[in-house]
């Protein structure tokens, strides 16, 4: 579940996007991500996956009573959003490799080794510049607190590989790293 201030983070980070960016959802729970996504732009196209096809539906279902058309929306049920480190879409007909991401939102199963795999997969797909946001990053006054986001993220933040652009409400909004 997203707090208010989550979804004023996301619409910044959309905000700030190229024309025509794509976004990837990971998790996709009741659709309010892509909600937000749309809300600030709908040239982004937005890739929704998660897991449990219902999640799916419910989001397909808010997008389209909220009047956001759903060409630029694809929702794919996958058990995991990356195969060996290599991330695989079907979408089109056509297998794909996604490349220049403008923006990867997390919000999965909030364990350490699976967000951990996630960023190392979705990380090099990134744009230059392009932005991860991390939901529930040491949300302590949140309805759920997942110590295991923090404690993944926080690593990658170390290396240099994320700079820390923002954090409000129960996430973390941070940039792919410029090259040294």
């Amino acid at each position: 579940m997203l707090c208010e201030a989550d979804v004023d983070l996301i619409r910044e980070a959309v905000a700030k996007l190229s024309p025509n960016s794509l976004v990837v959802d990971l998790g996709v729970g009741w659709g309010t991500t892509a909600l937000s996504v749309f809300a600030e732009r709908q040239d982004i196209e937005v890739i929704s996956f998660d897991c449990h096809e219902e999640a799916l539906e419910r989001s397909q279902l808010a997008l389209k009573h909220a009047g956001v058309p759903l060409e630029k929306w694809y929702g794919i049920q996958a058990d995991s959003a990356f195969r060996e480190g290599e991330v695989i879409l079907r979408y089109g007909g056509e297998p794909t490799t996604l490349e220049s991401v403008g923006l990867v939102i997390l919000d999965t199963s909030h364990l350490y080794t699976d967000t951990v795999a996630e960023i190392k997969a979705w990380l090099p797909r990134l744009a230059s510049n392009g932005y991860m946001l991390f939901h529930d990053y040491d949300a302590k006054n949140a309805i759920c607190h997942w110590p295991e986001v923090k404690k993944a993220v926080d690593p990658f933040l170390e290396m240099g590989q994320l700079d820390r652009v923002k954090r409000q409400g129960w996430s973390l909004l941070t940039r792919k790293a410029e090259p040294k």
